[in-house]
């Protein structure tokens, strides 16, 4: 609704609980709109939270690496799903990039940001990872939190808006690989005894994903009950 009312080129979002990470942020975050013509949105790097955990600041680091990137639709082919990824946490966004696909999607259970930044890039637009932008922001999810979480992802990628693996490729390979490579991040940081709940996490959001994946079969209470949004199935199901 906001960028509705605004005029201007460019146009910022983050979400509630982002903080700059220094005075440099919002500058550096604006800065390859200037450098790529065609670059239709610009996301910010993601640092954990001061105080999180080896857990909650092994997903930043995985998700969110120190170096930038220009993705491209031709880098689908290598990158699948990751070409498309951004974080409405902190991100800006053309303005004519964001009026070619008619603003945010309204009706989807969450991933407004991969859904309208995979739109921007289908309507000729690059999408810029900019490393320089920082910002603080994680979560410190339970393991019930994690399950809805990725229930809803599930929803999201494999059963309402499937079109976006379809065009660009699945998430499982990216699934793996974090595993691994979680695993080998809690070693390094000597954290071995937090295996056991890394397991546990890994599993509950397996479980959350593929129920999400199948959830046209499940009754409507249940997919209340298990989801982190309930109120997305009370607007679109009218629970």
């Amino acid at each position: 609704m906001a960028w509705h009312l605004v005029e201007a080129d460019v146009y910022i979002f983050m979400t509630q609980d982002a903080l700059p990470a220094d005075p440099h942020t919002m500058k550096n975050l604006l800065r390859p709109f200037s450098m790529y013509p065609k670059v239709g949105v610009v996301y910010a790097r993601q640092l954990p939270r001061p105080r999180a955990g080896p857990i909650e600041a092994l997903s930043r680091f995985f998700t969110y690496p120190a170096s930038s990137q220009l993705k491209k639709i031709s880098d689908k082919s290598h990158s699948g799903i990751k070409t498309v990824y951004c974080s409405n946490a902190c991100a800006a966004y053309r303005r004519e990039a964001l009026a070619s696909v008619e603003g945010f999607p309204e009706n989807v259970i969450m991933c407004e940001d991969v859904y309208t930044a995979a739109r921007i890039m289908e309507a000729g637009y690059d999408i810029y990872y900019q490393a320089d932008s920082l910002v603080y922001h994680s979560h410190d999810y339970s393991i019930l939190q994690e399950f809805k979480r990725y229930f809803d992802l599930g929803v999201f990628y494999e059963s309402r808006e499937r079109w976006i693996i379809d065009a660009f490729g699945g998430v499982k390979q990216q699934g793996m690989r974090f595993f691994l490579e979680g695993l080998g991040y809690l070693k390094e940081k000597e954290c071995q005894y937090l295996f056991p709940e890394f397991l546990v996490r890994t599993a509950a959001k397996l479980c959350g994903y593929k129920l999400g994946s199948i959830e046209r079969y499940l009754p409507k209470q249940i997919k209340t009950s298990i989801s982190m949004h309930e109120n997305y199935w009370r607007q679109v199901e009218g629970l």
